[in-house]
């Protein structure tokens, strides 16, 4: 049995063939993919709510990683495609918080530790934002946090 999430990837799918919407098709086959491709790493094991999150995570970031680069080598109209797929792949992914929540999320848990180590601070705050925080956004509040 698919994961709920992976099931209303499916439908999306068959719903942009049906409107002709060649984005979304597009982007949700490619998106199927990688979740068939996480499954075939994973033999034997249905993939969770969780997984299919983290197959769209790294997904999300390969697209704003090509945004970057094609913004600075000139490229805008690369860089406006790879927006419009990083659009289709938001809708699945939770909502981002905001850095005065995030930076809420970092003082707790360095409250809770007692640790000044970043590593472990930056595991546990990863942890506990589940998705919801860019890595590098984490990143900056606990280095500012711990300096």
């Amino acid at each position: 049995m698919a994961s709920e999430l992976q099931q209303q990837i499916k439908k999306d799918m068959i719903v942009a063939m049906k409107e002709k919407n060649e984005l979304g098709k597009q982007v949700l086959r490619m998106v199927s993919a990688e979740i068939r491709n996480a499954e075939i790493d994973k033999p034997g094991h249905e993939l969770t709510d969780e997984d299919v999150m983290k197959v769209l995570m790294r997904l999300e970031k390969q697209r704003k990683d090509s945004i970057k680069q094609y913004q600075e080598g000139g490229r805008e109209d690369l860089a406006e495609a790879e927006q419009a797929e990083l659009a289709v792949i938001g809708q699945y992914l939770p909502e981002k918080l905001s850095d005065e929540e995030v930076a809420a999320i970092v003082h707790k848990v360095i409250a809770e530790s007692d640790s000044k180590d970043f590593g472990t601070v930056m595991k546990a705050v990863m942890t506990e934002v589940k998705g919801q925080a860019d890595g590098n956004q984490v990143r900056q509040l606990v280095q500012a946090k711990l300096a």
